[in-house]
């Protein structure tokens, strides 16, 4: 007997507050979407050398070895790093690979890898590289989060976006399961993002999910939590630089900087 894992409606309604009873108060503006990286061997988060290669969700703080999902959206994105991947805060990010929330237009950033040659090859310059950015529901419970396939893990990412063009489907009538797979070159280990697709949906599974894709149009929430000073608060006398409120811009699927 084969059991179907039947997927969720989406708990956030494109307008209006939180459909769930006792959060009737609150909106979209008040959640943070789960963002889950993949734990290398430079990561210095605690446990990290037991779980390399796991997906770690920073909300949580849980470590799995691979997860199914269907894809709500594939967008283009850019990620400019300061430190490892998985332990940091991107400086700045862009949900379509055209403004940044920090540091404006891409095209004219001094970051951009593709479009000043001038900083390839050389590794002491921060660099801005563009890739791709999955918006999921968990197969297992239907909760949402964004995976980014960034550096290496490009080609994989475009290896699985050329399977739903050539079959001519769309990411959310399929399940994907993400795993990761190890690489061992002279400049030393690392794991890049493997994608593949492990079974079609049904027609009435498929109109489901794109129910969840079209409900998030328009919804804004925040995949970065901002920092606080150690008591929780912003001083009285402080006032934001136009990078801290732009740290604090929650992106917004459908007409703001995440383009669902």
């Amino acid at each position: 007997m084969v059991t179907t894992i039947q997927p969720r409606q989406s708990f956030l309604p494109s307008t209006g507050s939180i459909a769930i009873e006792g959060l009737e108060g609150l909106n979209q503006q008040d959640l943070i979407l789960p963002r889950k990286t993949i734990i290398q061997p430079s990561s210095k988060r605690e446990g990290a050398d037991e779980h390399l290669g796991y997906f770690h969700d920073n909300l949580s703080n849980e470590m799995v070895p691979s997860i199914e999902a269907v894809i709500l959206q594939i967008s283009h994105a850019r990620t400019l790093w300061s430190g490892d991947q998985s332990d940091s805060t991107p400086e700045c990010a862009s949900y379509d690979g055209v403004t940044g929330r920090v540091y404006g237009a891409c095209a004219d950033c001094q970051f951009n890898y593709d479009a000043d040659p001038g900083v390839w090859g050389d590794k002491d310059i921060k660099q801005c590289r563009k890739g791709y950015l999955f918006l999921s529901s968990d197969r297992a419970d239907g909760s949402m989060f964004l995976l980014g396939a960034m550096g290496t893990s490009v080609k994989p990412a475009r290896i699985l976006i050329s399977s739903f063009v050539q079959k001519r489907r769309s990411p959310f009538s399929a399940v994907v399961k993400f795993e990761t797979q190890k690489i061992i070159e002279e400049k030393g280990k690392y794991y890049i993002l493997k994608a593949t697709i492990s079974k079609w949906l049904t027609d009435d599974e498929t109109r489901e999910y794109r129910e969840m894709h079209l409900a998030l149009k328009g919804v804004p929430i925040s995949d970065i939590e901002p920092e606080a000073n150690g008591d929780g608060n912003e001083p009285e006398s402080h006032v934001a630089t136009p990078h801290e409120e732009a740290q604090k811009a929650p992106p917004s699927f459908g007409e703001g900087r995440l383009p669902f």
